[in-house]
């Protein structure tokens, strides 16, 4: 029985049209997961959350991933992300930048300080603020081998979904006027 909510998307067409409709954002969260044993990592899935709304786009399957390009370096879009620097150079594959990083690892190292217990990987980082207890048991899974389970798509779901959440918590704890 799947445990989430998301739109999966696997066609180009789609993924263009998706990639417009995240032009009128403000914030989204972003995840990727990768075939871990090449190198550079392939690029097998990209998730996408707002407030409202989870996607997983499969780049295996869509062809061109182009129009990502433009929602990646969009300076007014702020892109929520754990670790940036590993889909930074993911996407820097591609010739992507992204801009306008809210990077929740470096966030909870600033907020919480370098040696909190339990450190600051995502997993830690949810259980502490969220209070969320994640499975991580798919992360090194085979991310190119089609179709995905169930488990890797609640997996990469998940992943997307709890950023938005640890964004709501960190910027109220960093600007508590607003």
């Amino acid at each position: 029985m799947a445990l989430t909510d998301f739109t999966l998307i696997e066609k180009t067409k789609d993924f263009n049209k998706f990639c417009q409709f995240l032009m009128n954002e403000k914030y989204i969260s972003l995840d990727v997961e990768t075939a871990m044993y090449t190198n550079p990592p392939r690029l097998c899935l990209i998730q996408i959350s707002t407030e409202e709304n989870n996607w997983i786009c499969d780049p295996l399957k869509i062809i061109d991933i182009s129009a990502i390009q433009e929602v990646l370096e969009n300076k007014s879009i702020i892109k929520i992300i754990h670790n940036a620097s590993f889909e930074k150079r993911v996407f820097k594959q591609y010739g992507y930048e992204i801009e306008n990083v809210f990077d929740t690892l470096a966030i909870s190292r600033k907020i919480r300080g370098m040696k909190i217990s339990g450190g600051h990987t995502l997993q830690s980082v949810c259980s502490r603020e969220l209070d969320v207890k994640m499975d991580k048991s798919q992360q090194c899974s085979n991310w190119i081998l089609r179709p995905l389970s169930q488990r890797q798509l609640d997996y990469a779901y998940l992943d997307s979904k709890v950023l938005i959440d640890l964004y709501a918590i960190f910027t109220k704890e960093l600007n508590p006027n607003i």
